[in-house]
């Protein structure tokens, strides 16, 4: 692109679009296999593992700086799009990096009846052993497959989990991951958080 930008004879438009990467877990009973409980369940883990990731670095690396840090599923232009300073930002600035995540997965470990813990460098479950995710994408998509690569990467950095990525069809993703067909009642803590 840049190549055609310094063109000329050609005139490049670049049109913000609301479409957004999103990166979700399966807070459900199949989505933690590493050990008992569901630390998905927790919301300090799930901003560990948002403050784990680079986001600049994802979009410079995966998507050519052809992207912007986004923080909600709303765009910037809808009238629906919260105040930026009450949206929490993980994973730039003084939000991203091992320290920062750590100390949100160790709030999290706290709130769990689970003995997870860090050993050194890397994320433990109670019997010791490493902290294992799979982390799936769409198969034959190539951006997919840099990004989840770059998380998996991330994630292994800055929280010592081990990460297995996984092309998988867009039918399995949706039947075994995506679609919920049976709605349980989320359990809350006293302050009404789903825990």
């Amino acid at each position: 692109v840049k190549s055609y930008q310094n063109n000329d004879e050609i005139y490049v438009n670049q049109i913000p679009q609301p479409y957004n990467e999103k990166i979700s877990v399966n807070m459900r009973d199949n989505g933690w296999t590493t050990g008992p409980g569901n630390m998905f369940r927790h919301v300090p883990f799930r901003q560990a593992m948002a403050a784990a990731i680079d986001k600049q670095g994802l979009i410079e690396g995966v998507f050519r700086d052809f992207a912007e840090t986004h923080f909600t599923w709303q765009p910037r232009f809808s009238n629906f799009y919260p105040p930026e300073s009450d949206i929490p930002q993980f994973g730039v600035g003084d939000s991203y990096g091992s320290e920062v995540a750590r100390g949100l997965a160790e709030d999290a470990f706290e709130q769990s009846e689970y003995d997870y813990r860090f050993d050194g460098e890397t994320m433990v479950d109670p019997d010791g052993n490493q902290v294992q995710l799979s982390l799936y994408h769409s198969a034959g998509q190539n951006t997919e497959q840099l990004m989840a690569d770059f998380i998996a990467q991330e994630l292994g950095e800055n929280l010592g989990i081990s990460v297995n990525v996984e092309a998988i069809d867009g039918t399995r993703f949706n039947n075994e991951y995506w679609t919920q067909t049976d709605f349980p009642t989320p359990e809350t803590n006293d302050d009404g958080e789903v825990v």
